[in-house]
């Protein structure tokens, strides 16, 4: 955009972006200081950036539903069964030592 100055831009392409004086983020900033700031490049914030991002468990759910396949275990050559998919995210989350192998299972009485 060749425009330098404020006062040479459309009021309709121009959004103002101020900031709070008590606002602990303002830094002692100049209150007279106001940013144009073209409407399209605003974006929403989708998500609480301070949140801690998803762990691989969740990622993980989260693609098994959406693929929407049967994940049934598989008879192998050897007499055994394959393991699933559900089967692999839970043994690959306890060799990284996030979660045991038997979360979630019961216990019988003689293990107790």
């Amino acid at each position: 955009d060749s425009r330098l100055f404020d006062s040479e831009r459309d009021p309709a392409e121009t959004s103002l972006l101020t900031l709070d004086i008590n606002s602990p983020r303002s830094h002692g900033l100049n209150p007279q200081n106001v940013v144009a700031i073209p409407p399209q490049t605003i974006r929403p914030i989708l998500a609480d950036p301070l949140a801690p991002p998803p762990s691989d468990d969740e990622q993980n759910a989260e693609e098994t539903d959406t693929q929407g396949e049967e994940d049934v275990p598989k008879p192998t050559e050897n007499g055994g069964y394959s393991h699933t998919k559900a089967s692999k995210a839970k043994i690959s989350a306890a060799n990284k030592g996030k979660t045991p192998w038997n979360k979630g299972k019961t216990r019988s009485e003689e293990t107790k």
